[in-house]
C-alpha cells in the first residue's frame, strides 16, 4: 500500500458512527458511546482526524484545545485498523494534524497512555523527538481511581515546545 493513497482529512458529522465501529474493532481501546463520536465529528472537527484508503475510514485520531490553555492540545484517542499499521498510521495522522493546526502557535501536546500501551508511548516519544519537544511524564489516573481492577493506570505525557518556537504568538 502506498502513502499517497491515503487521504487525511477533518471528519464530517455524519462520520460518527463508523469512527464508533472502527474503534469497537480494536478492544484495546476505551470505547465512548456513538452520541460520543457524534460530538467530536461536530464540536471538534478541526481537532480531529481520518485517515481513509479508497474511501475506506481505516485511521481516527481525536484531540482537542484545552480550553484554559489554547496553546495546549490534548489528544484523546488515536485508533488505526490493525492491518494498515505498517504504514505508521498513527504517527502520520499526529503529524497532519499537527501541521494543519499551525505549530507556531502550539506550545505543548498532552496525552495519556495505560502503562502497558508500548506502542503509544514509543508513538508519542518518536514524535516529541522528530518535533524537538520535551518529554515529561506523571500519574494521571492510578487504578483505583478506575474501579476495582477495571482499567490499568493511566500516564500523563506532556510534550512541551521549547520556549523560542511560540513565544512571539
Amino acid at each position: 500500500m502506498e502513502k499517497t493513497m491515503i487521504e487525511f482529512r477533518h471528519p464530517n458529522f455524519n462520520e460518527g458512527l463508523g469512527i464508533y465501529y472502527l474503534v469497537k474493532k480494536c478492544p484495546s481501546l476505551d470505547l465512548n458511546s456513538i452520541y460520543f463520536y457524534y460530538l467530536l465529528c461536530k464540536d471538534f472537527f478541526n481537532t480531529c482526524v481520518v485517515a481513509t484508503y479508497e474511501g475506506q475510514l481505516i485511521g481516527f485520531l481525536s484531540a482537542y484545545r484545552k480550553p484554559h490553555n489554547p496553546l495546549s492540545l490534548f489528544v484523546q484517542q488515536i485508533v488505526v485498523l490493525d492491518n494498515k499499521k505498517e504504514i505508521d498510521l498513527e504517527m502520520q495522522m499526529l503529524s497532519w494534524l499537527y501541521k494543519k493546526l499551525n505549530p507556531i502557535t502550539m506550545k505543548e501536546i498532552e496525552t495519556t497512555v495505560s502503562t502497558s500501551n508500548k506502542v503509544s508511548e514509543k508513538l508519542f516519544k518518536q514524535f516529541a523527538f522528530n518535533k524537538g519537544f520535551l518529554v515529561k511524564k506523571s500519574v494521571f489516573l492510578k487504578e483505583s481511581q478506575f474501579g476495582e481492577g477495571i482499567h490499568e493506570q493511566e500516564i500523563l505525557y506532556t510534550l512541551t515546545k521549547m520556549r523560542k518556537e511560540y513565544e512571539n504568538v
